[in-house]
């Protein structure tokens, strides 16, 4: 997701910034099906991720849950929004994301 650049510090990858715009854009679509939480609201989120031996699930939900909030679902990812965060892997071809009131 990151690189160090000398001098400038930790930087998002070209491939991380394609992969924000591809989820911003498949968020857009299907925004009619996901509740947006208004601060001082909470919530809990579920992820369902496809299964990628390679990767670390911390970095999904860190991923996934800035693209929350950039898109505007969430208005934080902290415990002032967030009661709890649960990710998985499961037999799917794309991730899935839950998000539901608290």
């Amino acid at each position: 997701m990151y690189r160090n650049v000398p001098g400038v510090g930790r930087v998002k990858t070209g491939e991380y910034k394609k992969w924000i715009a591809e989820a911003q854009t498949e968020l857009m679509i299907q925004r009619q099906d996901v509740p947006v939480i208004k601060r001082g609201n909470k919530a809990t989120v579920h992820y369902v991720v496809p299964y990628n031996g390679r990767r670390d699930l911390d970095n999904y939900a860190k991923a996934l849950s800035d693209i929350l909030v950039s898109s505007g679902i969430l208005p934080t990812d902290n415990m002032t929004c967030l009661t709890g965060v649960a990710i998985k892997v499961g037999d799917v071809d794309n991730v899935v994301v839950t998000v539901t009131p608290a």
